[in-house]
């Protein structure tokens, strides 16, 4: 678990703890889709969630990234105009991630989002897509 704040480092100290999580798991060919899934969840947060409060990992049958923060609003995809400069976060988390969603806590909400484990000798992509 890493704790957040609202900082423009805080998405940069999240893909450092991944990719250093996810080593110490043996699963580094996760790293470049987990790093991409985190850093859009968290500056979701931090631009639309009033700041994020905490970044936790789970290892179990999925990868499960976890991004709490103090918003109370769920995530939505949104459909971005050609020329607009943001408004893509959810639409890529969605085509990352096997499942995504959120739910809502005492303070805020947790948004979350699963990569699958890769099998025994599959290649570097093996956890994205659903």
């Amino acid at each position: 678990m890493l704790p957040l704040e609202r900082e423009r480092t805080t998405p940069g100290e999240a893909r450092r703890f991944t990719r250093e999580t996810l080593q110490t798991w043996d699963l580094a060919q996760l790293g470049d889709f987990a790093q991409l899934l985190v850093s859009e969840l968290v500056t979701n947060a931090l631009l639309h969630a009033g700041a994020p409060k905490q970044l936790r990992l789970i290892r179990d049958q999925v990868l499960t990234v976890e991004v709490a923060d103090i918003g109370h609003h769920p995530p939505r995809l949104r459909r971005a105009a050609t020329d607009d400069e943001g408004g893509r976060g959810m639409r890529l988390v969605n085509e990352l991630a096997h499942r995504w969603g959120s739910r809502v806590t005492r303070n805020g909400k947790v948004v979350w989002a699963e990569l699958k484990l890769p099998s025994a000798g599959a290649g570097a992509g093996a956890g994205a897509g659903g």
